[in-house]
């Protein structure tokens, strides 16, 4: 009986390794995933089991794949960017051909929100506002930090404007408002955004809200430079 003993060991040793090697198997998946149109391999596909928290491989630069599993792959998601999605269902199959349809890539709209308002470097303004005389809308638009006119003899027409060194033509790269009010002249034969401010009267002028350069979406596409904004008072101040 003792020499029968160590060739039945052997023979359940084999047998397992065998039934491992076959198990094993079953639950790996190759496959090459090809463009359905050009029939050219795709590179970067990811390919995932079909079930939660189940394993996930990439293509390779000829678009094979290999995947593999504890448990016996039943369906597989096949997904790339300009791609629409996939679901095989295997059926006991061991090597797949696929092909990915191509679709159009769209991107969702992106929108740009400013979180911190510049209100806060207002209050520069606000303090030469209330403490210097201000006699025409020249004086002030030069309350404005880094702000500068060149005022052209005579009247009727727009200053002539520098924000922090940027030659803002006579209002076509800043933004200039009156209580939200637009002062900036989009059809003006002189220059898309001339803003003649002489028809604001300088006592009005409650507070100045100002920014330099182009990052307030909030006040369109004039703002190149920067922008102003005057706000006037809501009631008589006594």
């Amino acid at each position: 009986m003792k020499k029968y003993k160590q060739p039945i060991i052997l023979l359940i040793i084999a047998l397992l390794s065998i039934l491992g090697q076959s198990t094993y198997s079953q639950n790996k998946i190759n496959g090459k995933i090809v463009d359905a149109g050009s029939r050219q391999p795709l590179e970067f596909a990811t390919v995932a089991e079909g079930r939660a928290n189940g394993n996930k491989t990439t293509t390779d630069h000829y678009g094979n794949f290999s995947i593999t599993s504890k448990a016996t792959i039943e369906t597989i998601l096949i997904s790339s960017a300009g791609y629409t999605a996939t679901i095989i269902k295997t059926e006991g199959q061991t090597e797949l051909k696929i092909d990915l349809q191509p679709n159009v890539f769209n991107l969702k709209d992106v929108v740009v929100l400013q979180k911190n308002s510049a209100t806060k470097f207002s209050t520069l303004a606000k303090i030469d506002l209330d403490l210097k005389p201000v006699r025409n809308t020249q004086e002030l638009l030069r309350l404005v930090p880094g702000l500068f006119i060149a005022q052209h003899a005579g009247g009727g027409k727009a200053e002539q404007i520098f924000l922090r060194g940027f030659d803002c033509d006579h209002g076509t790269d800043v933004q200039v408002s009156v209580d939200g009010m637009p002062v900036n002249m989009v059809s003006h034969a002189h220059g898309q955004g001339y803003a003649d401010a002489h028809f604001i009267i300088p006592e009005t002028i409650n507070n100045i809200d100002f920014g330099a350069g182009p990052y307030y979406t909030q006040h369109g596409n004039l703002n190149t430079a920067g922008y102003v904004s005057f706000g006037t008072y809501t009631n008589i101040p006594t």
